[in-house]
């Protein structure tokens, strides 16, 4: 393979060569470096770093080879030095601290402090995309002012430029507002924390407020490909596929299907259920929180049966024991569509959607899992108009009641009507298996 020929070549998927398993991916003209193997049938890609040459791509190839045949996952090197990077950033950034702490001093303690008490323990990628934020959006603001100086007109320089992309903005102001809460406990700020949304920070906010465009839906499968996305989540056999499908099977978020464990499962009953911790929840108020379990849902959790981890309680396990990350959704729905498209096959996405190109996007777990469910259980061609009460699908999707006085006082959890709903839910979406 050269260079020149690779410009020729089509998009797809090809073999490098030179090395065993170095494959380069070629899509819309954009060339990345990937190694693939198989360990216990499963597939296995390393992405190699973006913009470097094909001799390069070799090289970090070799390397890569080298720790499979030694039986090492190149991913876990990557990671370690990654990890190793980020400490010695931090390290560095200790150093530059002065008598009176700056910002950047407080959120490296920060960081210390929330790595002593496992805070990422289930978030492998937690620490390094908050350090990031903080890097790029807020040290070169403010990092190097003493912090104890800073007020709301700066936190306001900080956030103006995101305020208008609600989902980063949130997490910025989530992010200050925990350092500065760390730091006032620390002594190292002396007043009422300036970043609170409900004083004179909400009203300076308020215009870019108003400005913001309203949040938009998660791309989601039609429901009526569903059966044959569950047919291809059931092939391909992974954990994280398996843990999708039973996020699909039983309409949930993927946090709290991520960080499930065995003992949150009740499958001696009449009805089996899921009860899912307040802490993985999105509400955390009063509701309810546990869901009946198909007998589909059931086959998933027996296929992981067998794959429990010796030093891990989560159902679906990483090759670690630890947590799935929250990406892995859509690195999976990303990587089978693309499998689609290479087989001459509809890719995995969502028609009503379209990207920038004008492009359909690939459909989400959560879209697919929550809005695919509620499109299919108010199908009118499939005559489940009508069949199931909105206050029942709104109940297998475990959101809060919100009206004032019916929040108070119901109670009502529809186990029976929810587990049947379910069933029938789990019937259509087993439908194509053995087509």
């Amino acid at each position: 393979m050269t260079k020149a020929r690779i410009s020729t070549m089509d998009d797809g998927v090809y073999a490098a060569g030179g090395v065993v398993g170095l494959r380069i991916r070629k899509r819309n003209g954009t060339i990345r470096y990937l190694m693939r193997w198989t360990r216990h049938g499963v597939r296995h890609d390393y992405y190699l770093p973006r913009d470097i040459s094909l001799t390069e791509a070799r090289k970090l190839g070799a390397e890569c080879r080298y720790q499979l045949d030694r039986g090492e996952d190149p991913r876990v090197e990557h990671k370690r030095r990654e990890v190793e990077a980020i400490e010695k950033l931090h390290k560095l950034d200790a150093q530059k601290s002065v008598y009176l702490k700056t910002f950047r001093n407080v959120a490296v303690e920060w960081f210390e402090y929330q790595r002593s008490i496992n805070a990422w323990a289930n978030n492998e990628k937690g620490e390094r995309t908050a350090y990031l934020r903080l890097r790029k959006h807020v040290y070169p603001l403010i990092g190097n002012r003493v912090i104890q100086e800073l007020g709301v007109e700066d936190a306001v320089k900080v956030l103006t430029p995101v305020w208008k992309s609600k989902n980063s903005a949130d997490k910025i102001y989530q992010l200050l507002r925990r350092v500065f809460e760390f730091a006032i406990i620390k002594k190292y700020y002396v007043g009422v924390n300036p970043i609170d949304k409900r004083g004179s920070l909400g009203v300076l906010l308020q215009p870019l407020t108003l400005q913001r465009t309203a949040g938009e839906n998660m791309a989601a499968l039609p429901y009526e490909r569903v059966p044959d996305l569950m047919c291809a989540l059931l092939n391909n056999g992974t954990n994280s596929a398996l843990a999708v499908a039973f996020s699909i099977l039983t309409a949930s978020r993927f946090r709290a299907v991520r960080l499930s464990e065995w003992s949150e499962c009740e499958l001696d009953g009449e009805i089996p259920l899921w009860r899912i911790p307040p802490e993985h929840d999105k509400n955390k108020g009063r509701g309810i929180r546990h869901i009946p379990l198909s007998p589909q849902a059931l086959v998933i959790l027996q296929k992981m049966k067998p794959r429990k981890h010796d030093k891990s309680s989560f159902i679906f396990p990483s090759v670690r024991g630890l947590a799935l990350c929250d990406s892995v959704p859509s690195t999976l729905f990303r990587s089978m569509s693309a499998d689609q498209v290479l087989a001459g096959q509809d890719p995995w996405v969502d028609p009503l959607m379209l990207d920038s190109d004008g492009n359909p996007k690939v459909a989400t777990q959560h879209g697919t899992a929550r809005a695919s469910f509620k499109s299919w259980a108010k199908s009118d061609r499939l005559g489940n108009f009508g069949k199931y009460s909105e206050e029942l699908i709104e109940a297998c999707l475990l959101h809060s009641i919100r009206k004032r006085y019916n929040g108070a006082y119901d109670r009502s959890t529809f186990d029976l009507a929810r587990y049947q709903l379910f069933c029938s839910w789990g019937e259509y979406c087993f439908s194509r298996l053995g087509e």
